[in-house]
């Protein structure tokens, strides 16, 4: 199915909008597309139509589902970034926070010149 990636992530992005604000839910929807359609960002910006299965049209409308039931995107695309990687991460897994990414930075940055045995 032809569809255009600005509407398919306007469309995710209004169903969110209940739960999260709306700068949040377009995040959201742009990282969901980026996983299902396996494209990067620039490529879901630049291209004007994208040829979309059905299957992964019901795929994200599952992920919409399991997020507005307050599940972690990050437990439903399965993986969590910090600090320059992506790791696996499930529903046994405590998910990668960007507070503690600040706080692995500040002491990196106070602890440089300090040798560790």
């Amino acid at each position: 199915m032809k569809i255009k990636p600005a509407s398919l992530v306007q469309r995710i992005s209004d169903q969110l909008s209940s739960h999260f604000d709306k700068s949040e839910s377009k995040a959201i929807a742009m990282m969901l597309l980026q996983e299902f359609l396996s494209l990067d960002k620039a490529k879901l910006i630049i291209n004007d139509e994208l040829d979309v299965a059905e299957n992964i049209l019901l795929q994200l409308d599952q992920a919409v589902d399991r997020l507005n039931k307050h599940e972690p995107v990050q437990h439903i695309i399965g993986k969590g970034h910090f600090y320059g990687r992506d790791f696996k991460v499930g529903s046994d897994v405590l998910i990668p926070r960007p507070e503690t990414e600040e706080l692995v930075d500040i002491i990196i940055r106070n602890h440089r010149e300090q040798t560790f045995k």
